[in-house]
């Protein structure tokens, strides 16, 4: 589709884990459909709220000065809604960043290529 994958070189260069995203599928269907109890209704408004969620944090990595409070903050609060809704490489991403140095940047275009993977995947729940 166009999209770039996730490499083990963006990730080097993100200083994040290597290993994230990498190995592990993008959407956990099976988590998203027993979090949200198979409600087509429910499904539609959490991955909006999810992927309002994502663009303000990539909105904040924008700003490019965060403190390391806010840093953690963020990144666990991804990471649970990631968790929540499936979102394997996101919930890595932010589980990683949580507690790493990494360049706002880079980790900016990263959660938007992860934000991009998900969609595409989860597209049969929120049509």
């Amino acid at each position: 589709m166009g999209t770039r994958t996730l490499s083990r070189q963006n990730f080097k260069h993100a200083q994040v884990a290597p290993n994230v995203g990498l190995e592990q599928p993008v959407f956990d269907r099976d988590r998203f459909v027993m979090s949200t109890m198979d409600d087509a209704d429910l499904q539609r408004e959490v991955v909006g709220l999810f992927v309002d969620q994502v663009d303000e944090t990539c909105a904040r990595l924008r700003e490019g000065s965060i403190s390391a409070e806010d840093r953690k903050f963020l990144g666990h609060n991804l990471r649970g809604a990631a968790a929540a809704v499936g979102a394997l490489h996101i919930e890595e991403l932010a589980k990683s960043w949580e507690n790493v140095s990494y360049d706002l940047a880079v980790l900016g275009k990263l959660l938007q290529q992860a934000k991009t993977a998900f969609l595409a995947k989860a597209r049969p729940f929120i049509s």
